[in-house]
């Protein structure tokens, strides 16, 4: 959606302490359906991921007590996003370490991919991404101002313009009266990108839809 996005800039103290910084969001890949022969070759070629659950702590030696005995060894150790290994065994052979406490599930390593855009459930409940000219190169004759930490330069947006209204010095009271408020706006913070994004996102197979 081309709408056009005017940010402002303002000091909402309480809106920041809860919202996480621009770049600091996980993007997860969504696992996709694979073509049998893909799934019968990984399972027989043997890539297989075990995951354990959140209360194990030392993720290598826990996965050394389960492959030791078995005479695996892990081609790769988990222990950050999450805990846990993967082995070049079948996840049919391995299906008996599901059983062990610390682990959460065995499954056969296969191919994942991640959607080109999403359509949020709020904006698919009222319809919005089915305005005539949304995707066909058209636009919306809409302005959205909108009131946040800023606005950062973002490919899924039109930012027309970006002011900042949050310096109120006993100097410049007199300059925001006469001549409004100064250019800037830049989002150092990350949710008035985020907002701005849910009111005006193109339709564009990127990201989401606004």
């Amino acid at each position: 959606m081309r709408s056009r996005i005017l940010a402002a800039a303002v000091a909402a103290l309480s809106c920041l302490a809860m919202s996480p910084a621009i770049g600091a969001h996980d993007v997860t890949a969504a696992p996709t359906a694979a073509p049998a022969a893909a799934v019968a070759q990984l399972d027989a070629s043997g890539a297989t991921i075990v995951v354990f659950r959140d209360g194990v702590t030392d993720a290598a030696a826990l996965t050394r007590e389960l492959l030791e005995p078995l005479g695996l060894r892990p081609t790769h150790i988990y222990s950050h996003a999450l805990r846990g290994f993967s082995v070049d065994a079948s996840a049919a052979d391995l299906a008996p370490l599901a059983a062990h406490a610390d682990v959460a599930f065995v499954e056969a390593d296969r191919p994942v991919a991640t959607a080109a855009q999403t359509l949020p459930r709020g904006v698919d409940r009222i319809d919005a991404d089915k305005a005539a000219t949304i995707g066909n190169g058209g636009t919306i004759g809409v302005d959205i101002a909108i009131i946040d930490t800023g606005i950062a330069a973002h490919s899924d947006l039109h930012v027309v313009k970006r002011i900042d209204c949050t310096d109120r010095s006993a100097l410049l009271g007199l300059e925001y009266v006469l001549l409004g408020c100064p250019t800037g706006g830049t989002d150092a913070d990350g949710h008035g990108t985020h907002v701005a994004g849910i009111a005006g996102a193109r339709d564009n197979a990127s990201g989401v839809v606004g």
